[in-house]
C-alpha cells in the first residue's frame, strides 16, 4: 500500500477524505483477485472499475468484501495474535502470500464491505460508484479515506507512533441504547452496594443498642440491690 520509495513516509489515513487512492501499481493484482472473488459472473461488476452503475442494494451486498493488510505493531501485537482482525484469524486466506514482505502473525487486517465502498449517488437511486481508486502514481502516498475507517475505531496513538484498529458497529442510537443500560446497570448496581452498608450499619448500631439496653439493665439491677440491701432486704 506503500507508494513512496521513502521509508519516512507511509500511508496517509484521513477521515476527512471520502474515497481511497492506492497506487496504481497494485491495479493489476487487484483485477486478478476480483475477478478470481467472482468466479463466472457476467455482470457489469464482474470486472472493477469506478464508473457509475445500475445496481440493486442486494447485488451490492454480493460484492466481495475488500481486505487490507496493514504492518502490524509487534510488540503491541505480542499477546493479540487470535483477535479477530489479526491475519492469523485469516491464516488460509494468505498462506500462499506473493509480497516481498511476508504477512506476519502480527499484522492487522482491515475489511472494506461493498456497503462501505459502494457509494450510490445521491441524484439517481440505485446508481453505484466504486470509490476505491488506484491511480496514485509511483512516489505518491496512499490515502485510506473515510469509506475504509467506517465500521472501525480507530486510535491515533502518536506518543508510540502506532494507529491500532478495532471493529464496531457505529451505530449511534444503539451506542445510546448500550450506554444507557450500562448507566442503569451501574446504578443499580450502586444501590445495591448501598442497601448491604445500609443494613450492615443497622445491624451494627441494633448491636451497639442492645449492649448499650444491657449495661443499663445491670446498672439498674446493681442500684436496686444496693437499695434493698439499705432497707433490710437480702437475696
Amino acid at each position: 500500500l506503500n507508494g513512496s520509495p521513502d521509508k519516512s513516509k507511509g500511508v496517509i489515513i484521513d477521515s476527512g477524505t471520502t474515497d481511497t487512492y492506492l497506487p496504481q501499481g497494485l491495479k493489476a493484482a487487484f483485477d486478478e483477485a476480483w475477478k478470481m472473488a467472482l468466479g463466472s459472473d457476467s455482470s457489469a461488476t464482474s470486472k472493477y472499475h469506478n464508473n457509475p452503475t445500475k445496481m440493486t442494494p442486494e447485488e451490492v451486498e454480493s460484492l466481495p468484501t475488500i481486505l487490507l493488510v496493514l504492518k502490524g505493531h509487534s510488540s503491541s501485537n505480542a499477546n493479540n495474535e487470535n483477535a479477530i482482525g489479526m491475519t492469523r484469524s485469516h491464516k488460509d486466506m494468505f498462506k500462499e502470500s506473493q509480497s516481498s514482505e511476508p504477512i506476519s502473525k502480527s499484522d492487522v487486517v482491515v475489511a472494506i464491505p461493498p456497503t462501505h465502498y459502494m457509494e450510490e449517488s445521491r441524484g439517481k437511486t440505485g446508481t453505484y460508484t466504486a470509490r476505491v481508486y488506484f491511480t496514485e502514481r509511483y512516489g505518491a502516498q496512499s490515502i485510506l479515506g473515510s469509506n475504509v475507517l467506517m465500521g472501525h475505531e480507530v486510535n491515533f496513538d502518536i506518543g508510540r507512533g502506532r494507529i491500532g484498529f478495532a471493529e464496531s458497529h457505529c451505530d449511534y442510537s444503539r451506542y445510546v441504547e448500550e450506554r444507557d443500560a450500562k448507566q442503569q446497570e451501574e446504578v443499580v448496581q450502586r444501590q445495591q452496594e448501598d442497601d448491604i452498608i445500609s443494613r450492615v450499619a443497622q445491624n451494627s448500631a441494633n448491636e451497639e443498642n442492645k449492649n448499650s439496653d444491657g449495661a443499663r439493665e445491670e446498672d439498674s439491677m446493681t442500684h436496686m440491690e444496693s437499695d434493698l440491701a439499705a432497707s433490710g432486704w437480702a437475696r
